[in-house]
């Protein structure tokens, strides 16, 4: 029997005008090629990134695609080839773009030593360029995105469009799913069907469920030295606090910088670990400086801290500039507010 998949979400495509927007809006040869390849051969992303350039028939006007796949029934790797045409202007724009990467240092046989993942953000960014932020009709069409394989998809449609059989076009486009036409809104639209025997479809319906594993317990805040104190390091990690420490270190120095602080209190905190294995008790887990950042935010919202035009060149990979805070006069009275400065601002919290 042969089992037609409902249509729930009509698949946008792009109009002519469209995809030469694109291709204007491309930088460079290689990112037009990107573009053009798919659109006049409707080949898929993995076989675009996969061709070589022995591969391509400048005489014939063709190129050779190369598919790897796993037989199911031994497991043994076959490669699949098909022969598609593609026109004489992408072929020039070939063999432009093959004179303008020699100025690189790349010698291997790939026209495009680039990943997928590549491929998908110099479409988007183009197509961003061109205007084109989303295709289809919100109406029918679920997945509006602007993504490689819409390229395959329009032109399949244009192809259907121009009165290409469908026996063709399965050739062209390497795909193994029964094809055929369907009528919808006076526009001819490729549908694709599956063909389904009665002990498939009995198979199907047998398969067993798969249900994921549950994950194991947490097992954060263990290391070679012991259990560590889960709570945060901050709000109630024992008697240690990080607002006492800075307001003492500021009293010591006067002025400081936050990276300056942290790296003071890392250093501290390690000492302090250090004494409380020695007396048999669990260390205090290790602080990071995102989190140490978060209260350096509440000191400056509590008016605790302020800067100084005071700079210095960065010391520290995550840093440009060192920037340095004094202690305000509030900073100077204040006590609960650098014990815990989210309680100190919002009370309920606490």
């Amino acid at each position: 029997m042969t089992q037609v998949t409902p249509i729930k979400d009509l698949k946008g495509y792009l109009e002519v005008g469209q995809v030469e927007k694109i291709i204007a809006a491309a930088t460079n040869p290689r990112n037009a090629l990107l573009v053009r390849i798919p659109w006049r051969t409707g080949i898929r992303v993995s076989e675009l990134i996969g061709i070589r350039i022995q591969d391509i028939d400048f005489d014939n006007r063709a190129i050779v695609i190369k598919v790897q796949k796993m037989r199911k029934r031994d497991g043994k790797a076959i490669e699949r080839r098909r022969v598609v045409p593609i026109d004489q202007r992408t072929l020039d724009m070939v063999k432009e773009y093959l004179e303008w990467r020699k100025r690189f240092p790349y010698k291997g046989d790939l026209l495009f030593p680039i990943t997928r993942q590549r491929v998908g953000q110099i479409y988007w960014k183009f197509g961003r360029k061109a205007g084109i932020k989303e295709i289809g009709d919100p109406t029918i069409s679920k997945h509006r995105k602007l993504h490689p394989h819409v390229l395959r998809h329009s032109f399949s449609i244009h192809c259907v469009k121009r009165s290409m059989t469908v026996e063709r076009l399965q050739k062209i486009s390497g795909t193994r799913v029964q094809l055929r036409l369907q009528c919808i809104s006076n526009i001819r639209l490729l549908i694709c069907t599956k063909t389904m025997t009665g002990s498939g479809k009995k198979m199907k319906q047998q398969r067993p469920r798969i249900r994921k594993a549950r994950k194991e317990p947490s097992r954060r805040g263990k290391g070679p030295d012991g259990n560590r104190i889960t709570i945060p390091w901050g709000r109630g990690a024992s008697d240690y606090r990080p607002g006492l420490f800075t307001k003492q270190y500021f009293e010591k120095y006067g002025e400081a910088c936050a990276a300056d602080i942290f790296y003071a209190l890392k250093e501290d905190l390690e000492r302090i670990n250090k004494e409380r294995v020695e007396m048999g008790d669990r260390p205090i887990r290790g602080c990071t400086y995102n989190s140490y950042s978060k209260y350096w935010h509440w000191f400056k919202l509590l008016g605790l801290v302020e800067s100084v035009d005071r700079r210095e060149p960065a010391i520290y990979d995550f840093l440009e500039e060192r920037v340095f805070y004094r202690l305000t006069d509030k900073g100077k009275a204040e006590v609960s507010a650098w014990e815990d400065p989210v309680r100190a601002a919002h009370p309920e919290f606490g």
